[in-house]
């Protein structure tokens, strides 16, 4: 590592530039092809695609983003060929086969035939998909056969020198006399173009001699030396001689070499402190750059060179031979491409073009759309030709759930442009683009999650705890049910009873204690949670799937949520909901009690973090995202405990749900009495909230949207509770409110319901929205009709799962399809109306129910940009009286205006959803 410190960092500077240009990359600021200041690099990989030249530009160019299914076919084939290197037992690199008998790796790990002496290379080293792991096997090293090595440091002296690979015969059977023939060689290409500056790599490694990993995530390659190439991506100690491998080829770039760390200005390897880092410091607190790799082609033209003993000369011409065939294949299809390439001219990331007069530069800020459009090329070239009119710049369009989309149809799309002015005029100004359906702001808002204390004085409209932590409240819970309102699910019953009166209430208690019932987890039915993000709490230990799991916020495969307190920072909402699904029956915590519904089965929660917390979502595209996977994945059921202010994007979200059969269960809201987005649309399943006396909860949204209520006033959920003297926060549990608990409940009955009816439902008659269908229409019919609800607001009733699963899918026939009679094109256009009215009202209720002051500003807008629109002046005068005031005002509507001027606005949207 000091070694790359010193040569490199002169020129630390080139590599932290091109780190910054990578990042406009991915922000869509410039684009992809323009990264790439080596044009012949771009005319040979561009020689590796099929297809027409503009069709070829457009597939490279989204490269960062979508790859061909077939690439991962590839990676697993390559991933075979990787081995964990090991001496006396100890791991101590990886290598890959290349040849039919020989590996490579780096000369730091294997310098001479000597150090060879008591290595193996185990192959199949690596988790099977039960986790559990597959017998490998392991070839001796044979140097006498054949073995290249190239030294870590140059050598001027000594031709091809600096390049850290050594290249070293196997044994022809294993330990295990298997015959090496079983392991499919990696044959190297030395030809360039096998990837372009911006576009992402994987590296393939035993990481610290770990079973096989793979890293898929922060990927692009962004910066170059003569002989290196630099990169993201996450290597450990043992990843040494691991294959860099090209993710839109598939070919193997590089050889991985090490770590590229910041330096001082006498190369001195820094921490991310900025202390001087030492040999014990640990690799996660070095500042790094990236990770460096010795170019594939360096290492075939040095092996191509160099003059080998004649016993080598047959195995040299094996490791040459790809090389060879890819020269006259690319020769060929490069020349034939040449007339073509001319026409289509790389854009040119140093000349930035000019703005329009009447925008100058320093009054622009980009900012993120979503718009509708048909998903067809010539309507999104005329789009895209009016916008680089509009911007002085070509804009970048992509689909915002590519999973689910199709040729010809109405689908959503993003957009990040430079706008001089109010941000949402100019969303109105994009809807007038010839193409564009509807475009919306993508911007942070305000989440609508339930309450976590009990019946304290303001908990009927309590969003969460400010600290972010909780207390028991269990003598404040008996006092409220058993001694004065006596509810039959507590009076003369044990706390291990009452503690799961909602057990009770929805029959669960009956079902789950016959033997009979399918398991969910046997038949590979699962539930994935949007939410916060998991923690480590025990009442939820080894219930999180986190093989699966995915941060959409920090767009990584890790949705821990970070404890992190303060005021509306409450971490665990997560946590508390997931109990409800798999909470383990037994903890070491005092006042243990309720326990997930499908705990009995050693179900796994999947957890999509699409917010940092429960209060805001930094942008919708973050739900779209998660949305999108779910569908890729075919998830058959989603329980989200988050809601939005009515959008355009959480309108077209649920339709794709609902047309890809996904039954999505949505807390149906709190504080604000209407139904909240994305339960307010048809394609999802709206849940009410009910209490342990049969009665809505008084915060509660409800109305017509609504399809079933479950528990969701006092419910028993996990809770932390407020570190003292610096200790950890300890654990708990506590009765909490919202319809955030409620949507549990009918998400682990959708679970059980499509278990029990697994195959009428896979019959092929059921596609789609017939699935989603059948299982409101089994709610509808199932619901528990005895109780205190109102008549109307709540669904049919109160989630009664034993009759649920009594009752039988209705015949697909029969169903009716829920936006039958919906004019989508409509919906949009109020939406886009009324959108920002609705949000302004949204944080002000809000800023009200959570004690946070917030202005008329749009969302979470900055204070200069809290005036609202022109449109939205307008519409303010129309709906709020004078004696009112302004909505920027510094006056407050009263708490009752407020829902009452809302709820006219809400409708407004709504309506258009029942024509």
């Amino acid at each position: 590592m000091e070694y790359v410190a010193d040569r490199y960092g002169k020129v630390q500077p080139v590599f932290e530039e091109a780190a910054k240009k990578l990042q406009k990359v991915k922000a869509k600021e410039i684009p992809l092809l323009s990264f790439e200041d080596d044009l012949e690099r771009v005319k040979l990989r561009m020689a590796r695609e099929e297809g027409e030249m503009p069709i070829i530009m457009e597939r490279i160019n989204g490269g960062v983003d979508f790859q061909d299914s077939y690439i991962l076919e590839m990676l697993s084939v390559l991933s075979k060929a990787v081995c964990r290197i090991t001496q006396h037992g100890r791991p101590i690199g990886t290598g890959f086969l290349i040849s039919d008998n020989v590996i490579i790796t780096n000369n730091h790990v294997i310098d001479s035939p000597e150090r060879a002496r008591g290595m193996l290379a185990e192959f199949n080293y690596e988790l099977d998909r039960n986790k559990e792991i597959k017998k490998s096997f392991s070839f001796k090293l044979d140097a006498e056969r054949f073995f290249l090595t190239s030294s870590y440091m140059a050598d001027p002296e000594v031709p091809y020198s600096g390049l850290d690979f050594t290249m070293i015969a196997l044994a022809e059977k294993s330990q295990e006399d298997i015959p090496l023939s079983t392991v499919k060689p990696i044959y190297l290409d030395g030809i360039r173009g096998k990837i372009i500056k911006g576009e992402s790599c994987v590296i393939i490694q035993h990481p610290r001699g770990m079973p096989k990993k793979i890293v898929l995530k922060n990927t692009a390659f962004f910066s170059e030396t003569r002989t290196r190439i630099v990169y993201e991506s996450d290597t450990l100690p043992g990843s040494s001689g691991s294959m860099v491998v090209a993710l839109g080829t598939g070919e193997i770039i590089a050889l991985h070499h090490a770590g590229l760390p910041r330096t001082d200005s006498q190369n001195r390897i820094l921490t991310r402190s900025g202390a001087v880092a030492t040999a014990s410091t640990p690799d996660e607190e070095i500042d790094w750059i990236g990770n460096e790799g010795i170019k594939i082609s360096r290492v075939i033209n040095a092996l191509n060179n160099l003059d080998l003993p004649p016993e080598m000369h047959e195995i040299k011409k094996k490791l040459l031979h790809k090389t060879t065939l890819s020269q006259e294949e690319i020769s060929s299809d490069s020349d034939r491409k040449e007339a073509s390439f001319k026409k289509y001219p790389v854009p040119d990331s140093g000349k930035e073009q000019k703005p329009q007069p009447s925008m100058k530069p320093s009054d622009r800020k980009r900012q993120d759309y979503i718009f509708t459009a048909k998903n067809n090329p010539e309507v999104l070239s005329t789009i895209s030709t009016l916008l680089s009119a509009r911007y002085g710049e070509e804009p970048i369009i992509k689909l915002s759930m590519p999973a689910f989309a199709a040729a010809g149809r109405v689908e959503l799309f993003t957009l990040n442009v430079p706008v001089m002015g109010n941000i949402e005029d100019e969303a109105r100004n994009l809807s007038t683009i010839p193409g564009i359906i509807n475009a919306e702001t993508d911007i942070p808002l305000q989440l609508n999650t339930g309450s976590d204390q009990g019946d304290s004085a303001q908990s009927k409209f309590e969003g969460i705890v400010e600290d972010g932590y909780g207390k028991p409240n269990e003598d404040e819970f008996l006092k409220k049910y058993r001694d004065e309102r006596q509810s039959i699910y507590v009076v003369d019953k044990t706390p291990q009873y009452h503690r799961k009166w909602n057990w009770y209430a929805t029959s669960f208690d009956s079902v789950l204690a016959d033997k009979k019932v399918p398991s969910p987890k046997g038949l590979g039915i699962k539930i994935v949670q949007f939410d916060t993000g998991f923690t480590d709490h025990a009442k939820v230990a080894g219930g999180f799937d986190k093989e699966l799991d995915m941060d959409f916020v920090d767009q990584d495969d890790d949705a821990a949520d970070s404890f992190t307190s303060g005021i509306l920072k409450h971490p665990g909402h997560a946590t508390r909901t997931g109990s409800l699904l798999i909470g383990n029956e037994v903890t070491l915590i005092a006042e243990n009690g309720n326990c997930g519904l499908l705990a009995q089965f050693d179900f796994k929660l999947i957890p999509y973090r699409i917010c940092k917390s429960v209060i805001l979502i930094r942008r919708q595209q973050e739900l779209a995202d998660a949305l999108n996977l779910c569908i890729a994945q075919r998830y058959p059921i989603i329980s989200m405990s988050l809601g939005l202010p009515p959008t355009m994007a959480t309108a077209a979200m649920a339709k794709k749900a609902y047309d890809a059969g996904i039954i999505w269960c949505c807390a149906a809201g709190n504080v604000v009495q209407v139904v909240v987005a994305p339960a307010v649309y048809p394609g999802t399943i709206a849940v009410a909230a009910s209490n342990p006396m049969d009665e809505e909860w008084e915060g509660s949204s409800r109305g017509s949207t609504v399809d079933i209520t479950a528990p969701g006033e006092d419910v028993y959920v996990p809770i932390f509770l407020e570190p003292k003297d610096g200790q950890k926060a300890g654990e708990s549990f506590s009765y909490g409110n919202g319809t955030s608990y409620a949507t549990p409940h009918v998400a682990a009955a959708a679970a059980l319901w499509l278990a029990k009816y697994e195959d009428i439902l896979n019959n092929g008659n059921y596609r789609g929205w017939k699935k989603v269908e059948a299982f409101r229409k089994a709610l509808d019919v199932s619901a528990r009709r005895k109780n205190r609800l109102p008549k109307v607001g709540f669904g049919h009733g109160i989630l009664d799962v034993d009759k649920l699963l009594k009752t039988t899918p209705e015949k697909p026939d029969k169903l009716i399809y829920a936006y039958e009679n919906m004019d989508e094109g409509r919906l949009g256009e109020v939406t886009q109306a009324y959108g920002e009215m609705a949000k302004t009202l949204w944080n002000k209720i809000h800023g009200w129910a959570f004690g946070i002051a917030r202005g008329g500003q749009e969302s979470y807008a900055s204070s200069h940009e809290a005036e609202l629109s022109d449109y939205s002046k307008m519409l303010e005068r129309t709906l709020v009286t004078g004696k009112h005031g302004s909505l920027e005002s510094s006056g407050d509507l009263s708490q009752g205006e407020l829902l009452k001027l809302f709820s006219k606005v809400h409708q407004k949207i709504e309506s258009e959803i029942k024509k």
